[in-house]
Order: C-alpha cells, then structure tokens, then sequence
C-alpha cells in the first residue's frame, strides 16, 4: 500500500482519512466512539461515566492516527436489549472533530486525554465544606 493510498489526506481527501480510520463512523470531519453500557440511567450528562469515556475518545483517535481538535460531546443515547437475557443496555456515543495526524498543521493544538480530564473536573463544582461547629463556652 503507498503512501497516498494509507493517507488519502495527502491527496486532499481529510474526511476519507477520518471514515478510514473510524471504527465506529465518521461524519463531516468527526470521529465517532460507542460504547455499550450495563443498565440504564446513563442519559444525564451529570452521570460519571461520561469524562472518562469522553478521554478514551480522544485516546483512540490519536491511537488510530487522528487528531482531535475539539472537545468531546456526546452524540447520542439509546436504550438497546443485547445478550442472551436481553439485559436493558445503553449504548453511549460520543464524537470529537478531528484531523488527520499527517495534515496536521498545529499538532500542538491536539486535544489529549489529560487536557478531557482536567476540562471536566474545573467543570466540577468542589464539595461543600462542612460547617465548624463551635462551642459554646461558660464565658460566651
């Protein structure tokens, strides 16, 4: 196989790039991950499954030789019955925009895994502090 023909970038074909290294679809310049969840419940974005998915994302594009240009997001949620008990499952789908490595002309712009989990916990609010309980004393 020639250069051209594993890089279809190089001949000015990103998008062919993209669809040729995705498993799980491409479309107008995104790569696409699904994952398939036990149970129900994960259709809130507040659930914590979603920043590690989000990361490995972004890990298996950089992986497949795709740059991730943009934030992760959720794409879709659906209930599904697979498995020989036909469990209720969801399958998750993210995507993120992404570029083909060879294109690339800022890889330092490259979304990377660390850059996914430190995004989503500045996102998060810190815990409450407890209250200090004071004591009262024979003077106060």
């Amino acid at each position: 196989m020639s250069e051209h023909e594993q890089h279809p970038a190089l001949d000015g074909d990103p998008e062919a790039e993209v669809e040729q290294r995705s498993v799980d679809g491409a479309e107008d310049g995104y790569f696409y991950k699904t994952f398939l969840m036990q149970g129900t419940g994960y259709n809130t974005p507040e659930h914590p499954a979603h920043p590690a998915n989000k990361a490995v994302v972004v890990e298996e594009a950089i992986q497949r030789g795709l740059h991730p240009v943009g934030e992760p997001e959720g794409a879709s949620a659906e209930v599904v019955r697979r498995g020989r008990r036909a469990h209720l499952n969801t399958e998750l789908t993210y995507r993120v925009a992404v570029v083909p490595a060879v294109v690339h002309e800022e890889p330092q712009e490259t979304v990377t895994p660390s850059d996914v989990v430190a995004e989503e916990a500045a996102d998060e609010e810190p815990p409450a502090k407890p209250k200090r309980k004071t004591r009262k004393t024979a003077e106060g």
